[in-house]
Order: C-alpha cells, then sequence, then structure tokens
C-alpha cells in the first residue's frame, strides 16, 4: 500500500503522548521508511518569531506546527502546489513539501502560496514499522487528503474532522 499523499489518523484509543489525538500527514513513503508531518499539534512559536530569530521581518499571524518529534530544528512547508522553492517535492492532490534556506524569505516578500502551514520536525518510520502500526487493532487510520482537511482546522478539531472523513470512507465502502 502506497501511504505517500495520505492521512493518517489516529485512533480514539490512544489517548497519551505527541501522537495522540493526531492527524499526520505522510509526504514520503518507500522501502527505506516514511516521513510526514503532524498536521494539527501547534508549536509555542508563530512563523513571525521564527522569521525574526533569522532576521526577517513577516507580521502575519500563521502559527507554526509541531511536526513531530524527529529533528525539530528543521522547518518546512506543506503547501499548494502554485508556489515552489529551490528544495520542492511535488506530492499527490496539488500539494507539495518545501524545505530550504530561502522558502521564508519568499514568504516574508509576499512571494507565498495560497495555502501554507509551516512545521517543526518530522515524524519518521523505519522500515515496515508504519504497515505494522497500521495493522495494530486501534492502530492508525487512513483518511484521504484534501485541503479542507489539512489546512481549515486544527488541534482537537482537526482530528474530529478526520475521524469523520475515515468513518465517511467506510460507509462508501459499503453502500
Amino acid at each position: 500500500m502506497n501511504l505517500q499523499g495520505k492521512v493518517l489518523v489516529s485512533h480514539p484509543s490512544l489517548t497519551q503522548g505527541l501522537f495522540a489525538k493526531s492527524v499526520v500527514y505522510i509526504y514520503q513513503h518507500e522501502h527505506k521508511g516514511s516521513l510526514g508531518v503532524i498536521l494539527n499539534k501547534r508549536s509555542n512559536y508563530s512563523v513571525a518569531e521564527i522569521m525574526a530569530q533569522k532576521g526577517i521581518m513577516f507580521d502575519h499571524g500563521h502559527m507554526c506546527f509541531t511536526g513531530g518529534p524527529v529533528n525539530q530544528q528543521a522547518l518546512q512547508i506543506l503547501h499548494s502546489d502554485d508556489w515552489y522553492s529551490q528544495n520542492t517535492l511535488q506530492l499527490p492532490h496539488g500539494l507539495s513539501i518545501s524545505s530550504d534556506t530561502v522558502m521564508l524569505e519568499k514568504i516574508a516578500m509576499g512571494n507565498q502560496p495560497s495555502l501554507w502551514r509551516t512545521f517543526a520536525g518530522v515524524s519518521a518510520w523505519g522500515p515496515g514499522q508504519l504497515e505494522k502500526e497500521i495493522a495494530q487493532p486501534n492502530g492508525w487510520m487512513i483518511a484521504q487528503a484534501d485541503y479542507g482537511l489539512i489546512y481549515d482546522w486544527s488541534s482537537t478539531e482537526q482530528w474530529m474532522k478526520a475521524i469523520e472523513t475515515v468513518s465517511q470512507s467506510v460507509m462508501d465502502n459499503y453502500i
């Protein structure tokens, strides 16, 4: 099963830790492992604060999200595919992810994608690890990614919308 471009939704029985009530977008899934970003866990920093640390002026209210527990100093932007930077990976369903030194400068100058969310850190799984977690009872549930699910909500509300998406998908398979 190719999970690139899919959304993982934590099972309601997972109540502790970073992945409790989480929604994770998988942007890389191959034999070497999988990478994704947690969509609905806000960090304690705004994008403006991160840019200020880099000497870049930016006064918009975008929040930075915690992408995962690995490499939390690394910044990435998950965005619509109407924009690119030096290191942009095209993804399914009109999405892209970028991570390079000039992306924040471009955004600060007004060169922005129509939809975007910034993440610090990444979620990573070794070879076969994610498939094992999905196969477990009460493991990850899988939803289709779309702009609304990715950009319209955050926090617990986003997780609940993702649960609804999974439930609707299951119901559609029985109708």
